[in-house]
Protein backbone atom coordinates (compact mmCIF):
# COMPACT_ATOMS: atom_id res chain seq x y z
CA UNK A 1 0.00 0.00 0.00
CA UNK A 2 1.34 3.34 -0.74
CA UNK A 3 0.41 6.70 0.95
CA UNK A 4 -0.82 8.79 -2.13
CA UNK A 5 -1.13 12.20 0.29
CA UNK A 6 2.38 12.31 0.76
CA UNK A 7 4.22 9.92 -1.98
CA UNK A 8 1.72 11.34 -5.13
CA UNK A 9 1.94 14.35 -7.00
CA UNK A 10 -1.51 15.84 -7.92
CA UNK A 11 -2.96 18.98 -9.11
CA UNK A 12 -4.24 21.03 -6.60
CA UNK A 13 -7.85 20.66 -7.90
CA UNK A 14 -10.60 22.44 -6.94
CA UNK A 15 -9.19 23.50 -3.57
CA UNK A 16 -7.00 25.99 -5.27
CA UNK A 17 -10.11 28.30 -6.44
CA UNK A 18 -10.73 29.03 -3.03
CA UNK A 19 -7.50 31.29 -2.65
CA UNK A 20 -7.50 32.40 -6.35
CA UNK A 21 -10.65 34.09 -5.15
CA UNK A 22 -9.54 35.41 -1.55
CA UNK A 23 -6.61 36.91 -3.48
CA UNK A 24 -8.45 38.23 -7.09
CA UNK A 25 -10.68 39.97 -3.55
CA UNK A 26 -8.20 41.27 -1.72
CA UNK A 27 -6.26 43.06 -4.56
CA UNK A 28 -9.67 44.55 -5.69
CA UNK A 29 -9.88 42.79 -8.54
CA UNK A 30 -13.29 41.28 -8.27
CA UNK A 31 -15.60 43.79 -6.61
CA UNK A 32 -17.75 40.85 -4.87
CA UNK A 33 -18.02 37.05 -4.65
CA UNK A 34 -21.34 37.34 -6.23
CA UNK A 35 -19.69 38.89 -9.71
CA UNK A 36 -20.00 37.03 -12.53
CA UNK A 37 -16.85 36.40 -14.44
CA UNK A 38 -18.72 36.07 -17.99
CA UNK A 39 -15.27 34.35 -19.22
CA UNK A 40 -15.45 34.02 -22.95
CA UNK A 41 -13.15 30.90 -23.20
CA UNK A 42 -14.64 27.67 -23.66
CA UNK A 43 -13.46 24.26 -22.43
CA UNK A 44 -14.14 20.92 -23.68
CA UNK A 45 -14.33 18.23 -21.36
CA UNK A 46 -11.84 15.77 -22.58
CA UNK A 47 -13.33 12.64 -24.19
CA UNK A 48 -16.60 14.14 -24.53
CA UNK A 49 -18.01 16.77 -26.76
CA UNK A 50 -19.71 18.78 -23.32
CA UNK A 51 -18.70 22.58 -23.78
CA UNK A 52 -18.02 24.72 -20.97
CA UNK A 53 -18.18 28.30 -20.52
CA UNK A 54 -17.76 31.15 -18.24
CA UNK A 55 -21.50 32.41 -19.36
CA UNK A 56 -23.48 32.08 -16.55
CA UNK A 57 -26.15 31.28 -18.47
CA UNK A 58 -24.35 27.88 -19.16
Amino acid sequence: MRNRALRKVENPGSGIHVLVAAAALERGLLASVDTPTNNPAVHIAPGTTTRFSGNPAH
